[in-house]
């Protein structure tokens, strides 16, 4: 029996413990065609809603129409799709600018902490919190860096994208039974 696009979405949904209106809300898909499309009703759907509820349910497009992904939590500001974006921001390169609308970038030893505390998240097995914090803890690591270039800071930007490359090897790896 073949899994359809409205199983996979409430399968998503329910896994992050979300309803139908938090899901509309969040994606900007009317609650009306997300319900037929989980009850069945409605087998397809326009890319573009596809692509606003693969991104409401942090998963790449892929994902949506084929498997689910393994993180339980959401946030507005964070999560798999953000962390790529993070990652790959391509204003973090040198000569590129970017991130430049930072107000006030955390002092060194701020930002230091915390590091450290997301080092020590990642340690304790938080990844679902930790993939929620972690685009902006780069995104202030990047400024500070800028703002304090020293030893001590592109250390722990080092760590900090460090982090980033364990956390994506952990929530890519298959689970074991």
């Amino acid at each position: 029996m073949s899994i359809g696009i409205g199983d996979r979405i409430r399968a998503l949904r329910e896994l992050r413990d979300i309803t139908q209106d938090e899901l509309a809300r969040r994606s900007g898909v009317s609650v009306d065609t997300i319900r037929k499309l989980e009850q069945g009703v409605r087998e397809s759907a326009r890319i573009n809603t596809l692509r606003n509820l693969a991104r409401a349910l942090d998963v790449q497009l892929e994902r949506l129409v084929g498997q689910t992904t393994v993180a339980r939590q959401l946030t507005d500001h964070g999560g798999l799709l953000a962390l790529r974006d993070a990652i790959q921001d391509p204003g973090s390169l040198p000569g590129v600018l970017g991130d430049g609308n930072l107000e006030d970038p955390p002092g060194p030893d701020e930002w230091a902490q915390q590091v450290q505390a997301a080092t020590a998240a990642y340690w304790a097995g938080g990844y679902s919190a930790l993939a929620s914090t972690l685009p902006t803890l780069l995104r202030d690591g990047r400024a500070t860096a800028r703002e304090h270039d020293t030893e001590g800071v592109w250390t722990h930007l080092a760590l900090a994208y460090q982090l980033a490359a364990s956390l994506n090897v952990c929530r890519a790896a298959p689970r074991r039974r």
